[in-house]
């Protein structure tokens, strides 16, 4: 998969959601395949779903790609909204991708996703985790509900059977 000339910008955050880099080295290889699914080629074939787009990209996961935080996370999301800090200006993502999650409904998610649709009007697109086959097994912020949730597909276009399922109960 190709991904050169695809990342405008790139940032590494730290466990308190500070931009510690603006490089984004992918260290196990998850983010470069979500990379190659949003926009990615392989020669003059393209395999990704938006082969024309740019991607700002945000690495938010420790070194070993295990670990992260909802801190870290939404300092990531953030910076992607508003990489310059000028929320005036129209450079930050229109869309939002996270392959990432946080188990249950969680309430912190869903103030964050709401604010963020409300301030820039963007929508967030997110996993809703692979502890499948079972019921009520979605993750946030995929579960959120006014984010858009994605499980996982086979070939043929069948849920597998480790995606998540709802349903999912908000108080």
């Amino acid at each position: 998969v190709t991904l050169s000339g695809k990342i405008s910008k790139a940032a590494t955050f730290n466990t308190s959601g500070v931009k510690s880099a603006d490089t984004a080295e992918d260290l196990n290889g998850h983010g470069t395949h979500v990379a190659g699914v949003l926009v990615g080629s392989s020669g003059s074939t393209k395999i990704g779903g938006a082969t024309g787009a740019t991607l700002l990209v945000a690495r938010v996961f420790d070194a070993g790609g295990s670990s992260s935080s909802v801190t870290r996370a939404a300092g990531g999301i953030e910076w992607a909204l508003d990489p310059d800090g000028v929320t005036s200006t129209d450079d930050g993502a229109d869309v939002i991708s996270l392959s990432l999650g946080e188990s249950a409904a969680n309430t912190t998610w869903k103030t964050y996703v709401d604010s963020w649709i409300t301030t820039y009007n963007v929508p967030i697109v997110a996993a809703i985790g692979n502890d499948g086959p079972g019921s009520e097994t979605t993750e946030s912020p995929g579960n959120v509900p006014n984010a858009i949730g994605v499980g996982a597909v086979d070939a043929s276009d069948v849920i597998t059977a480790f995606s998540s399922r709802g349903p999912v109960s908000w108080s």
